[in-house]
């Protein structure tokens, strides 16, 4: 029986000055990136270094979302998914308008944001992600009277 140890808190940064609900992606056999919720209105993340177990310094993206709601990421070959509202107006607010965006990754892991599709328009809160290697689907909770959908994106 193997006990597994809790990792330091993601450090907080002038980028990213605090992080919540999180979906975790492996890059390779001694790197995670770990998505994070986040009060910015942009898609954040932090490495983690497994040979050193600490986190790297977060990153605040480009890319504009609603960042205080719970959102899905995965790795798919040398991609990284992440569905997440957009939300409305100039200050994307609210948990409305799904998108999901797709980030290219180089090797040294660098993303590029290479798509950003409407999933929804309307309601669209907690998100999940699944893919068997050819399918892409999503289950949506859209936190609007008990509407949750499930589809195939690709």
């Amino acid at each position: 029986f193997k006990t597994f140890h809790r990792t330091p808190p993601v450090p907080a940064n002038d980028a990213v000055p605090w992080s919540g609900e999180c979906k975790a992606v492996e890059l390779s056999d001694r790197l995670w990136r770990l998505f994070v919720r986040n009060g910015t209105g942009y898609i954040c993340y932090a490495d983690f270094d497994v040979e050193r177990f600490e986190w790297l310094d977060p990153v605040r993206t480009d890319v504009k979302v609603h960042s205080e709601c719970d959102f899905s990421a995965i790795k798919s070959g040398n991609e990284i998914l992440v569905s997440y509202p957009a939300g409305a107006g100039p200050e994307s607010r609210g948990r409305v308008n799904g998108r999901l965006y797709t980030f290219a990754l180089d090797e040294s892991f660098d993303m590029e944001l290479v798509g950003d599709e409407q999933i929804e328009e309307g309601a669209f809160s907690y998100s999940c992600l699944a893919s068997d290697g050819e399918k892409l689907n999503i289950l949506v909770d859209t936190c609007e009277k008990g509407r949750v959908f499930f589809r195939r994106i690709r």
